[in-house]
């Protein structure tokens, strides 16, 4: 951390104050840690769920190391819906089916979606989602599942709340919907995400709690002791070849 901050200088803010930015070691840099020093975690793969992990156990005090045999969100969490969203679908199920676990999995995700908003607003953002409808009794049911699905975030909701929409105000937003029939719309908030980028945050802030992040590192073989038990790995370099 010391070596990341000398190459960077402080920045003034206007009430002040100083603040030190960070700047992440070298791909060089984190190659020679894996190569020289030991570690109590490897994870293998550095998409969301591998990033996440890597920053889970250094904020834990395990000493860490990254590997993505690719790029950081270079699979499938480089190609997601970019939404991050609750579920209304399986808020609807849950009064549906009286399924209590779907309850708690929509709390849960607005919680984590409140998070995520709060946490980087400068790449995920609110999001609205407009739904017509084209019977009567579409309204009060449709408008009473979002509002309790805004209820449900509770202080977590960091998104405007949804609201009813007049059919001349619904086809000023999308005047290619079809008018006949339009009783109105339904307008709710969800999250949208810059996926890749947000894996690449959460990959740079693991490193920044001290864990080894490498990209273009493929897992060869996992090394065992006498007693099964793993004791090491042998990685690639896919850049160079070179093994280790």
């Amino acid at each position: 951390k010391e070596r990341a901050h000398s190459r960077v200088a402080p920045i003034k803010c206007r009430d002040g104050t100083t603040v030190m930015p960070y700047a992440c070691t070298t791909r060089e840099e984190q190659l020679k840690r894996l190569q020289t020093e030991p570690f109590d975690v490897l994870v293998i793969g550095g998409g969301c769920v591998g990033a996440g992990v890597a920053l889970d156990t250094s904020m834990r005090g395990l000493k860490t190391a990254l590997i993505e045999q690719e790029d950081f969100g270079a699979g499938t969490s480089g190609r997601s819906t970019k939404l991050i969203h609750g579920g209304v679908r399986y808020l609807e199920a849950a009064f549906k089916k009286l399924d209590w676990g779907s309850w708690e999995l929509v709390k849960e995700a607005l919680e984590e979606r409140g998070f995520m908003l709060r946490a980087a607003p400068y790449m995920n953002h609110p999001l609205p989602i407009m739904i017509p409808l084209y019977q009567w009794w579409q309204v009060p049911y449709m408008l009473l599942g979002v509002k309790v699905y805004d209820w449900l975030a509770g202080a977590a909701r960091v998104v405007p709340p949804s609201h009813y929409l007049h059919p001349d105000g619904a086809l000023f937003q999308f005047p290619m919907l079809k008018a006949e029939g339009l009783k109105g719309a339904i307008v709710y908030y969800d999250g949208q995400m810059n996926d890749t980028r947000m894996n690449l945050v959460v990959a740079l802030t693991a490193d920044q709690e001290g864990a080894a992040v490498a990209n273009r590192v493929a897992l060869v073989s996992l090394l065992k002791g006498a007693d099964g038990r793993c004791e090491g790995a042998r990685v690639r370099d896919t850049l160079t070849g070179e093994e280790w």
